[in-house]
């Protein structure tokens, strides 16, 4: 998260009535998070461009950490000999 700390992040795009359009299931879905508490959190019916930019920084981060594992796994998979069925 500290790499994304003090990167600008871009603004939230919204078209009027967004959120009201998804089917029930994101109600459900969204109710839940509004319940639940995690670093992430933000109510985005009334989330301010500061909150959204930091759903941002930690979404970066998240798939940042996922990006490096991903190329410690490939790096180590793509050194090994592989055979046409197994590596």
């Amino acid at each position: 998260l500290e790499m994304y700390r003090d990167k600008e992040m871009p603004k939230a795009v919204w078209r009027e009535g967004e959120l009201a359009d998804n089917p029930p299931q994101h109600a459900a879905y969204q109710q839940h998070f509004i319940d639940t508490t995690n670093e992430a959190q933000i109510d985005l019916r009334d989330a301010s461009d500061e909150e959204i930019a930091e759903m941002r920084r930690h979404y970066y981060a998240k798939i940042t950490t996922v990006d490096e594992q991903l190329g410690r796994c490939w790096t180590r998979w793509s050194g090994r000999a592989c055979s046409t069925t197994r590596c």
